[in-house]
């Protein structure tokens, strides 16, 4: 029985590199070697599309090769401060395991002054004894001499359609979906550059929709997702700047869905609601960049500064849109 709440792409994360899709045999022997091993003989950066496997991959890494979490540093701020924290601990020897790892997630959002003390000698500084594995879906916002300081750096930008195929369809066989196999090999074949979390997530959707049942005529791309929610945000908040009548306005703030934006509103929830996976550090980029009074900016800038993905839920954006919302009702144009 499927778990509405439990999306596919956690429920059947890989937790080895059996499972993993590789998108070349050159990463996977790279890898294989490193678990051989216990070690990685240097530091690696992954990138690519969200959606792509980074994280699964970096996690299954930290999992064979780190044996006590006293050998792990997670970056989470990635702050001034915690770089500051990260040169007392980096030069330590490991515990348990083989070398130390640094982990950084999303590492183009480190500020420029952190990316500098990692570039400047941080990193290379004690490669004896730790290691640092980073990812980004954004790799070209990088300081150029931090991005040369990875030994090895994987391109996650495309999959093996063949092994994307046969995960794809060994998952949608544990989940019992009815579906067509000739089909689902011609809706990979056009959507694998997606990569992997997008297509379940998509398949998923129509899974629950259509009582297990995949109906591939009627899947569509998180990209598209993501579009629409953005779209709707920004045609919300224009929608009540155009307004010159207070009482509507306060009817968008109270009643938003007994107003002149109801339709929007709603369409924007429910997209929000039915998806489990959106990106939302780019659907608050293209907000910030779109949005055109300053104080809906502001409020805009303040959420995508503090969120966290791994935390973040579609409850946060309906929050910050309320606020946006309070916001255009006050202005006075």
């Amino acid at each position: 029985m499927l778990d509405k709440n439990c999306a596919w792409i956690k429920k059947h994360q890989p937790a080895t590199i059996e499972n993993y899709v590789f998108n070349n045999d050159q990463h996977k022997n790279l890898v294989t070697s490193w678990l051989e091993t216990g070690r990685i003989d240097g530091n690696l950066l992954l990138y690519g599309a969200p959606g792509l496997g980074k994280t699964t991959l970096i996690e299954i890494l930290i999992r064979h090769i780190i044996k006590t979490q006293s050998d792990l540093f997670r970056m989470k701020t990635r702050s001034v401060t915690e770089v500051d924290e990260l040169k007392n601990w980096v030069g330590k020897s490991p515990n348990k395991s083989k070398h130390n790892i640094v982990y950084i997630e999303e590492i183009d959002k480190l500020s420029k002054a952190a990316q500098v003390t990692l570039k400047d000698g941080l990193m290379e500084k004690h490669v004896e004894t730790c290691v640092f594995l980073a990812a980004t879906n954004h790799p070209r916002k990088l300081d150029p001499a931090l991005f040369s300081r990875f030994t090895y750096k994987f391109n996650l930008d495309s999959f093996d359609k063949l092994n994307l195929f046969n995960q794809i369809d060994r998952i949608l066989k544990e989940e019992e979906a009815d579906f067509d196999e000739e089909q689902l090999g011609i809706y990979v074949e056009n959507n694998y550059q997606k990569g992997l979390r997008d297509i379940l997530n998509q398949l998923q959707i129509s899974y629950i929709s259509n009582n297990k049942k995949i109906v591939f005529s009627d899947l569509i791309g998180n990209t598209e997702i993501e579009e629409s929610i953005i779209s709707l945000f920004l045609v919300i908040t224009k929608s009540i700047l155009k307004m010159n009548n207070s009482k509507l306005k306060k009817q968008c703030l109270y009643f938003p869905t007994n107003s002149i934006i109801a339709q929007d509103y709603v369409n924007f929830v429910t997209l929000l609601n039915n998806n489990w996976d959106i990106d939302f550090d780019t659907v608050f980029s293209e907000i910030i960049n779109n949005i055109d009074l300053l104080p809906a900016k502001m409020i805009v800038v303040r959420y995508y500064e503090t969120m966290d993905n791994k935390k973040f839920t579609y409850l946060h954006l309906i929050s910050c849109l309320y606020e946006v919302i309070e916001a255009c009702c006050k202005a006075q144009l």
